[in-house]
């Protein structure tokens, strides 16, 4: 065979093997379902027959004891089911591409002090307007919409979040800083009623530091600890072969938390004509998100689709390739400083997950999985904004940043916020 006909042979199987792993990937719903189905045959135990009159019908499953769950397995009667359709929310509700917004908004804090020169006229001297001590805090609101896909509920998330530090600058050699952060976000599922809250507290130690004029390299070290609650809302119906079929419903409540660690590095160099500042930026984000594992319980009476669901581990690994520019603007009241920002993300580790769960009520502790949507592999960030700054040392600002190019996912989001130097 030819090398061509070789590399053509060698495609085309690469590409059945996609088409078929992504074929039989399953959301949590179609898990959930396929277990339910065929009276629960993909459980653990054995079935349980009882005598009715001179037969023997299905009970149950001796894993399942006489709960809720058996009852959808083995239907009054001991009719045989076909395949059942669940419609369920997700637990998998991190937006992998807005991961490093705390971090984004602490670097934007260290370009506004580097941006202080124009103040001096826009000289690109930076020693005089980078001494001494500045806080600064933040408030942000961001919209978060995701689309019904074949693996996961689409749903809609509102974030209100804060952020508040203090830095210290010596001269042109950098700046370190140390920032708090606490975020709170609400979603709510499209289909079927339901949500989830996250509550997130971070700190992050951060700095710049100036090797050379014109020259900085940022970087961050952080953690950040994540409360989640979940109102998982469920709606099962299971066919009666021979005719008619089981419905039931209900909501799973549930809690856990997660650790997060994160660090990043961003290189950038400012090219300064007189008023006007612009340059490239490259970046290199690293996060790993631990979320563990939890068991829930029903909001009303058990309907036998509570779910345990295992550990979950997220990593993500970006490289940022942008660019910054900024314009001042001398006033009688002080100097306008619009900016505009552009930015390329490319994601390495972040896969496509595969998470495991348990029915509560199975005895046999049987561990099935779903999958979650891949990520996109590459989008975009831009974003615009102004900042004033006033001869008391008083800096407001506000930023609007909006994403592009992500595939059934959309997110805008706004900062204001206020730095005052001493």
């Amino acid at each position: 065979m030819s090398g061509r006909r070789l590399l053509i042979a060698v495609t085309l199987a690469l590409a059945v093997i996609g088409a078929a792993a992504d074929a039989q990937a399953q959301g949590l719903g179609q898990t959930m379902g396929n277990a339910l189905s065929n009276n629960c045959g993909s459980f653990g135990g054995t079935n349980v027959f009882a005598l009715v009159g001179s037969s023997f019908v299905l009970v149950g499953k001796s894993s399942l004891g006489s709960s809720q769950l058996n009852a959808l397995c083995a239907p009054s009667g001991g009719a045989s089911t076909g395949n059942a359709q669940v419609s369920t929310g997700s637990v998998s509700v991190e937006e992998r591409q807005t991961g490093t917004d705390t971090e984004r908004r602490i670097l934007q804090r260290l370009q506004e002090r580097r941006d202080g020169r124009a103040t001096s006229g826009a000289s690109a001297d930076m020693t005089g307007a980078l001494r001494g001590l500045s806080f600064f805090v933040t408030g942000e609101y961001q919209s978060f919409d995701k689309e019904t896909t074949s693996l996961e509920l689409g749903y809609g998330r509102e974030t209100w979040g804060t952020t508040f530090g203090a830095d210290y600058a010596v001269g042109g050699l950098g700046i370190l800083g140390l920032a708090f952060t606490y975020n709170q976000a609400k979603g709510f599922y499209d289909v079927g009623g339901g949500g989830f809250d996250i509550d997130t507290y971070g700190t992050t130690l951060y700095g710049s530091f100036f090797p050379v004029k014109s020259l900085f390299v940022d970087g961050y070290v952080g953690y950040n600890r994540k409360d989640y609650d979940s109102d998982r809302r469920h709606t099962v119906t299971i066919p009666i072969l021979g005719g008619g079929s089981v419905v039931s419903a209900g909501s799973a409540l549930g809690s856990t938390h997660a650790d997060e660690f994160k660090a990043g590095l961003n290189l950038g160099y400012d090219f300064v004509v007189r008023n006007f500042t612009v340059g490239p930026r490259v970046g290199l984000n690293y996060r790993d998100t631990s979320i563990a594992g939890f068991t829930e319980h029903s909001a009303g009476t058990p309907t036998g689709l509570e779910l345990d669901f295992l550990r979950q581990n997220q990593t993500s690994l970006t490289t940022v390739l942008g660019v910054f520019s900024s314009l001042a603007i001398s006033t009688g009241f002080g100097v306008v400083v619009p900016q505009v920002t552009a930015e390329y993300v490319h994601e390495f580790e972040d896969d496509q997950k595969s998470h495991g769960f348990r029915f509560v009520q199975d005895a046999g502790a049987t561990i099935f999985r779903f999958r979650t949507d891949p990520p996109d592999r590459d989008y975009f960030n831009v974003g615009a904004g102004v900042s004033v700054v006033l001869a008391n040392g008083l800096v407001p600002f506000v930023n609007y940043r909006e994403l592009l190019g992500y595939r059934h996912q959309t997110n805008h989001a706004v900062t204001a916020g206020l730095r005052f130097s001493f």
